[in-house]
């Protein structure tokens, strides 16, 4: 029986919870869709409108002067032209279509609300008008529980500059691949609440791991980069120079520690074949047939057969 992993949900029950809340809320609709969710947008998903219909033929009597022949004439008008048939068809196929996904919409603005309820304190669903939108729900909740903006930025400041000024002196156990995740989000946190001019990642990024001998070239391209008038490197290019650095390392120290495990291509076929496949009945034949005299190996190989004389000595 498979195991099943349940997310752990957030639950809204003070202003230290509403990031990461509002974080689970934005992560379960379709990114193209909460733009009718975010409290700070006013984008509205309108229910379509049906098309207007042909107009219908019809006949009406019209008073004319009098004559023998008839009294009245009939003015009739014409019903709807090809043009106006295709034209209300196109339409009409269009408003389907929109109206099937207006009742998505609806399905999950549904799912949304009743998400929304479902991971708030109680104290804070006593606050919600269920007559009022969802996006009324979230701009209420925002009010109650949102940080104010300083405070944020000072959180978000704070919480990089205590993660940088941490200086590696070596290659941390495992790679840096788990610092330079977290540098780079809370690096676009910076950017997002505070502003992309208000650190100087570069020189940050290199003070980081200066320490570090095989980011030496590193290092020198990041202080390039950063007194330069039009800069190259961008935070994720930045954080590829060293993830290649570190596995150019770890190459270097598998070569140092094997230096005999190189083996070309053949010599490894050749090295399988042996292991995993039993000689053959012809292989044992040619392998004890001795070789031809002509061959210039065949001496070489049969050198150790051939008895040699040995040397005489004065007392013989």
């Amino acid at each position: 029986m498979a195991l099943q992993v349940v997310a752990k949900e957030v639950i809204l029950a003070s202003q230290d919870d509403w990031h990461e809340w509002i974080r689970s809320i934005q992560a379960s609709i379709p990114y193209d869709q909460w733009k009718y969710f975010d409290p700070e947008q006013n984008d509205e998903y309108l229910e379509p409108t049906p098309p207007r219909p042909l107009p219908r033929p019809t006949s009406e009597t019209q008073d004319g002067p009098a004559t023998r022949a008839s009294s009245s004439t009939t003015v009739g008008r014409q019903g709807p032209t090809g043009t106006e048939i295709a034209q209300y068809n196109a339409e009409r196929a269009e408003y389907r279509e929109d109206s099937r996904k207006y009742e998505r919409f609806r399905d999950l603005q549904n799912n949304v609300r009743s998400q929304i309820y479902t991971t708030i304190a109680p104290s804070r669903q006593a606050i919600l008008d269920l007559s009022q939108p969802t996006r009324e729900w979230l701009k209420t909740l925002a009010a109650g529980n949102k940080p104010p903006s300083t405070t944020l930025r000072a959180e978000t400041r704070v919480s990089y500059n205590n993660f940088v000024n941490v200086a590696h002196q070596e290659w941390p156990k495992g790679g840096p691949e788990k610092w330079l995740s977290e540098w780079e989000t809370l690096l676009s946190n910076v950017h997002k609440y505070v502003g992309k001019d208000s650190v100087d990642w570069r020189t940050e990024l290199r003070l980081a791991w200066k320490g570090v001998e095989d980011l030496r070239t590193t290092c020198e391209e990041l202080a390039k980069d950063s007194i330069s008038e039009t800069p190259l490197l961008s935070p994720a290019a930045a954080a590829g120079l060293i993830r290649t650095a570190w596995k150019d390392y770890l190459a270097y120290s598998k070569m140092r520690k094997h230096p005999r495990e190189r083996t070309t291509r053949g010599a490894a076929s050749s090295a399988e074949l042996d292991l995993n496949d039993p000689p053959s009945p012809t292989h044992d034949a040619e392998a004890d047939t001795p070789t031809s005299p002509t061959s210039p190996t065949s001496y070489m190989r049969n050198e150790s057969l051939i008895p040699r004389k040995r040397a005489r000595t004065t007392s013989e």
